[in-house]
């Protein structure tokens, strides 16, 4: 896999996606994050935050397109981390790997023109 600057943030990726690279601009980024969403325990009333993740999103865009690139977002949360509260480049590897599979299957509905559910929410591998 070689890398180089894609834009926004993102990594230019060359990999195996199932020769669907072939078809797209691919780029990523991690970035580590706090939830903004909550629940309220419904024994105490207080608000209820999920664990800090790991997210990637995954940039894609047909190639010799115009169009803005769809961005698919995936996560790993804390309790996945190889080494505590924040995640590592192993961690960030062990992340791409998991959510290739959905990767593949996700640049497949967007050659039919479908919008993946990972376009619209984290989806968490």
């Amino acid at each position: 896999m070689t890398n180089t600057v894609h834009g926004n943030g993102f990594t230019q990726l060359f990999g195996q996606f199932g020769g669907l690279e072939q078809d797209f601009d691919l780029g990523y980024k991690f970035e580590e994050r706090e939830s903004d969403e909550f629940q309220i325990d419904p024994h105490t009333g207080n608000k209820v935050f999920p664990e800090p993740f790991l997210a990637l999103y995954f940039s894609a865009s047909p190639k010799g397109s115009t169009q803005v690139p769809t961005t698919l977002c995936y996560a790993r949360t804390r309790s996945h981390f190889s080494r505590g509260l924040h995640p590592t480049v192993e961690d960030q590897g062990l992340l791409l790997k998991a959510a290739t599979p959905s990767i593949i299957a996700d640049l497949q509905l967007l050659l039919k023109g479908e919008e993946p559910e990972s376009a619209r929410r984290f989806i968490y591998r």
